[in-house]
């Protein structure tokens, strides 16, 4: 394990790494230290992987500005790009937990030409814009919700004793604590600031890091720690920019099903696909708290490493495809046959909001170029005129596997069942109703144009 010390963004930042190969970013959360991903790194590095933890700005060897407004993912992310470049990594996977998952999810939000997958644990994604969650909260009158004790001034002294709040928080979120007294984000009386009993296993099992973690805070206190808390309503009003931004890189969420932020939001890797566009591990560990790295650090680490092997195996079989002959080839369009042409373009204009940016006669036909509507990279040519056969009408899709020859275009969407009902709505003809094509992990329904050409829209729901 190698440690490193740089001068970036105005501020000293302390990283660790280990291994060789495709990088891995590791960001802890709040009240962590790098070291709490020492079983993951180790891991990963084992398997072929570059591995980098960073003390977060505010915490351990790494500084601690004063101003609350210093802890925004604008600044944050800028001190995972800087971590990267100082390790002469041009691009990495991030994974986060807790205040580390909001900077990781907002890394590759901000940044996807750095960061070009994402691993999250117990804190989904949730993107800026719209009303503001504390607001919400405050709306709502559940103003003993943990994040506003965070916020307070007082907190700082509140949280001092490390040797007792730190293995506290750990014991009190985990999945060990007892049901009835485990830690409630909305309930004082079972707050993260109680000490742990004797005899815990997550504890004992972490005696190492949390002596560690505890001798790191008595040093630096947690002013700089909570200020994380303190800067969400800074960030929400200056994060406008981003409002309904997705996630489209590769991602994994895990989780504890003890988690007591569940109780807050409880995850559904269906729900989470509208915003984390291409999902592909969604892992819920039975009997786990808030700490899945410490608590169970085995089947994190086999989750973890699958996600990073299945992109390795992906990128490789993508290197070895440009050696091809044809590797230059890329679909520019696909052509339509009709027998009068303003009434195509009407009709792709006001079903689809297809637009015809350009049109040409030629040998007795009318060849229009229609582009999607917020999309220049693929287009349909129409092709009308006179002298066409009318191709036959599919009765429903089973129908249509009867002819031989081109069958359908398939379009991406983001929701399959709200594109058909805006189809519906719009007087188009559905041909197949969605339906989960389960063996794929999709989600698909078929429509047609008036001229027999039929189009699948599809959605991906899981791997």
């Amino acid at each position: 394990m190698k440690h490193h010390e740089i001068e970036a963004n105005g501020i000293t930042l302390h990283f660790a790494k280990v291994g060789e190969g495709p990088a891995v970013l590791f960001c802890h959360g709040f009240p962590a230290v790098w070291s709490s991903w020492k079983s993951q790194m180790e891991s990963v590095a084992g398997a072929g992987f570059k591995a980098i933890a960073l003390d977060m700005r505010g915490y351990g060897k790494s500084s601690a500005p004063v101003e609350a407004e210093a802890y925004t993912p604008y600044e944050t992310v800028g001190d995972l790009v800087a971590v990267l470049d100082a390790a002469e990594v041009a691009t990495a996977t991030v994974v986060g937990h807790d205040f580390g998952a909001h900077v990781a999810w907002n890394a590759a939000m901000m940044r996807p030409d750095r960061f070009t997958a994402v691993c999250c644990l117990s804190v989904p994604f949730r993107h800026p814009g719209g009303p503001s969650f504390l607001d919400k909260l405050r709306a709502a009158g559940k103003d003993q919700f943990y994040w506003f004790h965070m916020m307070r001034a007082e907190s700082d002294e509140a949280w001092a004793n490390a040797a007792i709040t730190v293995p506290g928080m750990i014991y009190w979120t985990s999945g060990e604590a007892p049901e009835e007294s485990r830690w409630n984000p909305f309930d004082p009386s079972r707050s993260l600031l109680r000490s742990a009993p004797t005899g815990s296993r997550t504890i004992d099992a972490n005696a190492s890091y949390i002596a560690d973690a505890v001798a790191t805070f008595a040093r630096t206190g947690f002013h700089g720690a909570l200020n994380y808390y303190r800067s969400i309503d800074h960030f929400t009003q200056h994060s406008g920019a981003f409002a309904g931004a997705k996630i489209r890189q590769p991602s994994m969420f895990l989780a504890g099903t003890l988690d007591g932020l569940n109780l807050v939001a409880l995850p559904n890797a269906e729900s989470m696909r509208s915003d984390l566009i291409d999902l592909r591990s969604f892992t819920m560990l039975e009997g786990v708290g808030h700490w899945p790295q410490l608590e169970a650090p085995d089947a994190t680490n086999a989750a973890l490493l699958e996600f990073l092997q299945d992109l390795n195996t992906e990128k490789a079989m993508t290197a070895s495809l440009t050696s091809s002959p044809f590797a230059s080839l890329k679909i520019n369009h696909s052509a339509i046959r009709v027998p009068d042409f303003d009434t195509a373009v009407a009709w792709y204009a006001e079903k689809l909001d297809f637009r015809l940016k350009q049109s040409v006669s030629v040998a007795g036909l009318t060849f229009g170029l229609l582009y999607h509507a917020a999309d220049d990279s693929f287009h349909f040519e129409l092709l009308a005129g006179p002298g066409v056969d009318n191709r036959r009408s599919y009765k429903d899709l089973l129908d249509s596997f009867k002819m031989s020859g081109w069958h359908h275009m398939g379009l991406r969407v983001d929701n399959v069942d709200h594109t058909i009902n805006e189809l519906k709505r719009r007087g188009a003809t559905i041909v197949s109703e969605p339906h989960d094509v389960a063996a794929m992990g999709l989600r698909v329904a078929f429509f047609a144009d008036p001229w027999g050409n039929l189009f699948e829209v599809i959605q991906q729901i899981s791997n």
